[in-house]
């Protein structure tokens, strides 16, 4: 089984539909191929409801298991699940092109190897501190800020992820907008322009980036792909 190889030791999927765990887990496979630093950092999967996670969480991660929430991968749910993800990828919460189911999984991989890094490069008397106060994300999602220079086009896609209609307003008015911004403001679009998720936190924001480059490749997000090549680069 393919989560043996992960080095997970529990898989509780009661409640689940199997079809959609195929595709999900066979996803996961190809990223921890790809990332095997990720090999042993999750030790169990488990199936839980939305008492558990929240009633908005498709899939969350504390670093050790992966949680799964019953309530939107139950068989009878799986088609609204499917529709609720692209809605929510249409709307900019979630970066474009990742529509597919084992999208959200594939995210919370994202969080897995921070984690990694922080095992990897923090003394462990250090590493809860780390996890919970982003700090690793943060460095990483701050060097890459500082030096990607985004188009006027990903600018752009970040205000139009406000909940304001921008359409109709001249591009070239919206980023006089963006140029004129305070700093802490202007990350904050500049995070956006991945998705709204990716402003939550560093943590999302890393998450959401390797996502985007995961499904999108070179298409991806410029913000996306540098903070993936700062990753790269810590990780060696």
């Amino acid at each position: 089984m393919a989560k043996a190889k992960w080095g997970v030791t529990t898989c509780n999927l009661v409640g689940l539909d199997s079809e959609t765990m195929a595709t999900t887990f066979a996803e996961m496979d190809k990223v921890f191929a790809t990332y095997p630093q990720l090999v042993g950092q999750l030790a169990a999967i488990q199936s839980v409801d939305s008492e558990v996670i929240g009633e908005n969480a498709f899939m969350a991660t504390d670093g050790e298991t992966l949680y799964i929430n019953s309530d939107f991968y139950a068989t009878e749910n799986i088609e609204t699940l499917t529709l609720e993800r692209k809605t929510y990828v249409q709307r900019g919460y979630f970066p474009i092109g990742t529509e597919n189911i084992a999208s959200t999984a594939v995210h919370e991989l994202g969080h897995l190897l921070e984690i990694a890094l922080i095992r990897a490069k923090i003394p462990i008397h250090e590493q809860e501190e780390f996890w919970n106060n982003c700090t690793y994300a943060e460095k990483l999602v701050d060097s890459a800020m500082n030096e990607v220079s985004l188009s006027n086009t990903e600018i752009l896609r970040g205000f139009r992820n406000y909940e304001t209609d921008l359409n109709n307003v001249a591009d070239s008015f919206l980023v006089k907008i963006f140029n004129g911004l305070g700093t802490k403001t202007k990350s904050d679009i500049i995070r956006h322009s991945i998705s709204k998720y990716a402003n939550v936190s560093p943590s999302e924001t890393l998450a959401e980036a390797f996502s985007d480059v995961w499904f999108n490749g070179n298409n991806a997000n410029s913000l996306s792909r540098a903070i993936m090549q700062k990753y790269l680069s810590a990780s060696r």
